[in-house]
């Protein structure tokens, strides 16, 4: 009863905030947003319907319009980096070479994610995803997006943001509507992490190597890598985290399992969130070129993990 009670005042509190956000949107009529990788564009042309219809922003920021029937071939239209407007102009210029007066009209279709322009969500969240970052975006535009789970710790969300270390942002209040001081600026890059609460199981996970808190953790069964290091309390100094090291026993053997941490948190590469079992050594090391096998070798002799290679 508890539980159900709490999942309706969060849904009811995040519709809430949706409509305020919605309605102070509605003042601004004109998008000036640029366009980037992954976007989605509706290209409309009378003159010419056959090359009226959604078009989709490739890796190298450009799209490409049919060959029409007669033979003509625009080939690939950069639009990259500008404004709907600066893009209707550079197509309308682009067909006046074949169209008297032709009318561009663009519109954005869906938002992609460019590599180094996002803020990523994991944990007790129903979607765990890579948000595009636009100018403006708050921490409750991202809630929105990714809607808290009933058993999400809100009292202690973790924010990793560039070098800074981790920050915990109690949300309680701007969930109940009555204080939006937690409501804080997203900046490009961001990674937000929400805890889960009472967790069914626990496990035993070993962090070491640049952490702030390394040692022996407890954590909730499903724990996956980057809620483990928020956790810990993030990095320190010179931290390699594109070369996180998972070592795990598996029938007696240790088993290294390498983790990208560093893609993850700044591309959203989610195959490279792990998911942890009972009994993982998690290695951050100061630099990419450590040797492993003598950290497995000293993990071994200090019976922090057991080997059939000693």
């Amino acid at each position: 009863m508890v539980n159900d009670m709490r999942v309706a005042k969060i849904s009811a509190a995040l519709a809430a905030m949706f409509i305020l956000s919605t309605v102070a949107g509605m003042a601004a009529s004109v998008d000036t947003r640029q366009i980037g990788q992954g976007d989605r564009l509706m290209v409309r042309v009378p003159t010419e319907p056959a090359i009226s219809g959604e078009y989709t922003i490739d890796e190298t920021g450009r799209f490409f319009f049919p060959i029409l029937e007669h033979g003509l071939d625009f080939g690939a239209i950069e639009v990259d980096g500008l404004t709907l407007d600066e893009a209707e102009e550079l197509v309308s210029k682009l067909m006046s070479k074949y169209y008297e007066s032709p009318v561009v009209n663009i519109e954005f279709v869906a938002y992609g994610v460019r590599p180094g322009y996002a803020v990523s969500v994991f944990g007790a969240v129903q979607e765990q995803n890579t948000h595009r970052y636009f100018e403006g975006m708050k921490l409750l535009d991202v809630l929105i997006k990714s809607k808290p789970l009933p058993d999400a710790d809100i009292s202690k969300l973790a924010l990793f943001r560039g070098e800074d270390p981790v920050r915990y942002l109690d949300i309680r209040k701007m969930m109940d509507g009555t204080d939006m001081s937690a409501n804080i600026p997203m900046q490009a890059g961001d990674t937000l992490i929400a805890p889960y609460t009472q967790p069914a199981m626990k496990m035993r996970v070993i962090v070491l190597g640049k952490v702030t808190t390394p040692g022996t953790m407890f954590v909730p069964e499903g724990t996956q890598i980057l809620d483990l290091l928020g956790r810990a309390g993030g990095t320190v100094g010179r931290a390699a985290i594109g070369s996180t090291y998972i070592i795990r026993v598996v029938d007696g053997e240790p088993v290294i399992i390498n983790s990208d941490v560093k893609s993850l948190m700044k591309f959203g590469d989610l195959k490279e969130n792990i998911v942890l079992k009972d009994g993982d050594v998690v290695f951050v090391p100061e630099t990419s070129r450590v040797d492993i096998a003598k950290v497995i070798q000293n993990l071994s002799l200090l019976n922090l993990i057991k080997s059939t290679t000693d």
